[in-house]
């Protein structure tokens, strides 16, 4: 009896240290993105909200947070982001496409 609480004690907070790892190493994206000349646009929001502006087009999208892959899916087709230890988001490597710097 003693051990099974013991074992279960030690379950639960291996199990709490690794939520709160996994919350504390998830980065806080909400905020508006764009690239030094304005074309590019991202507005991620609360709830998996987001808004993207790509030169004059754009419309509502969904955004998911999974580490540092930002994935933002727009009409059926997700963009993969990556969160750069500066706080900006880098987009796909095979577009060249210039990273996004938080601008609020």
């Amino acid at each position: 009896m003693k051990n099974s609480l013991t074992l279960r004690t030690v379950a639960s907070v291996l199990l709490a240290a690794a939520t709160l790892t996994l919350i504390a190493c998830t980065p806080n994206v909400e905020g508006t993105y764009s690239d030094p000349n304005g074309d590019i646009t991202i507005e991620l929001k609360s709830g998996g909200e987001a808004k993207v502006k790509f030169f004059h087009l754009g419309g509502p999208c969904t955004y998911e947070v999974k580490g540092k892959d930002v994935a933002v899916t727009c009409d059926g087709t997700t963009t993969h982001y990556t969160v750069k230890d500066d706080g900006s988001l880098a987009g796909p490597p095979m577009v060249g496409m210039p990273d996004l710097k938080k601008v609020k």
